[in-house]
């Protein structure tokens, strides 16, 4: 009804004076991005979950490396996504056991978790601008390491990952993928 008013008082303003001239109110209805893509709120919802499992996951992961390597680590865990090995969702990744064992480390230490957190906010802001932007440049398909599907810390022995393909190294951690050869 306001509308009427409003363009009843533009078009004969001598009649419709003592009306004070208000512009209609018109609903704006809220824009989500991902980077430069307009996504509907769900897409974005999931988004920023995946962003902060992945920067709770860089944060007790990785977070003495240089910003390549926690990018790097990054990818990994959106490599196992898309590999049918491996949960569908960045949070399930970072959350799944197998054969009782989480695959992310620093799930078998919930107390300390927490305390570390509080404790390192500025670093855990840190990795969480890291998080967002590899999963943002995923989403736009600018892509670093496609192949990885594994790390460690180089220095660990570990047989499982002597099956594995070397990829390389970046700071303190080695990158590996499925050994096709085996």
């Amino acid at each position: 009804m306001s509308f009427i008013f409003y363009i009843l008082q533009l078009l004969f303003p001598t009649h419709y004076h003592a009306m004070p001239i208000q512009a209609p109110v018109v609903p704006i209805e809220k824009v989500y991005h991902i980077g430069t893509t307009v996504v509907s709120k769900e897409v974005y919802s999931s988004h920023k979950a995946s962003v902060g499992c992945l920067a709770e996951a860089l944060f007790y992961e990785s977070r003495g490396e240089s910003n390549r390597g926690n990018k790097l680590i990054a990818q990994v865990t959106i490599n196992r996504t898309r590999s049918t090995q491996f949960p569908d969702t960045v949070c399930k990744v970072i959350k799944q056991k197998i054969k009782g064992r989480y695959q992310y480390s620093y799930h078998h230490l919930p107390n300390t978790r927490k305390h570390l957190l509080k404790k390192n906010q500025a670093t855990y802001n840190k990795m969480y601008r890291i998080a967002d932007k590899v999963l943002t440049d995923n989403f736009e398909k600018r892509k670093i390491l496609t192949k990885a599907l594994y790390y460690k810390v180089c220095d660990v022995e570990s047989e499982f990952f002597d099956r594995l393909k070397y990829l390389g190294r970046e700071d303190n951690h080695c990158f590996f993928t499925i050994n096709k050869t085996t």
